[in-house]
């Protein structure tokens, strides 16, 4: 019986830290992040939409092969070669790919 117990235990800590991720959330799409980006890249058409399917991108199709990370834990060029090596193996599209960035690259600006 003491066996199943440090089982159970074990696979609730493992549930607790794989829920945590690295301790960062994927930040919302905000009106200040909104701002950030189209201040950033003048010459896209960044909405919040835009955003939004960006940040879906992120936490769901990334997420279904690996755990998201947060914006804040890659540089841009980190999230450059990032977005290179994973896009195709994703099947992201030209567009999906541009909104991914936008959407990390605004995130992780102070």
């Amino acid at each position: 019986m003491r066996g199943v117990s440090v089982f159970v235990a074990g696979l609730a800590l493992a549930g607790c830290w794989l829920l945590a991720g690295c301790g960062e959330k994927i930040p919302e799409v905000t009106p200040e992040l909104v701002t950030a980006a189209q201040t950033r890249w003048p010459t896209a058409q960044v909405t919040s939409e835009s955003l939004r399917r960006g940040r879906d991108i992120l936490t769901i199709h990334c997420a279904t092969c690996h755990r998201a990370p947060a914006p804040s834990q890659h540089t841009d060029d980190e999230w450059a070669y990032y977005l290179h090596e994973m896009s195709p193996r994703a099947q992201l599209t030209q567009n999906q790919t541009d909104e991914l960035r936008i959407f990390l690259l605004s995130a992780r600006t102070p």
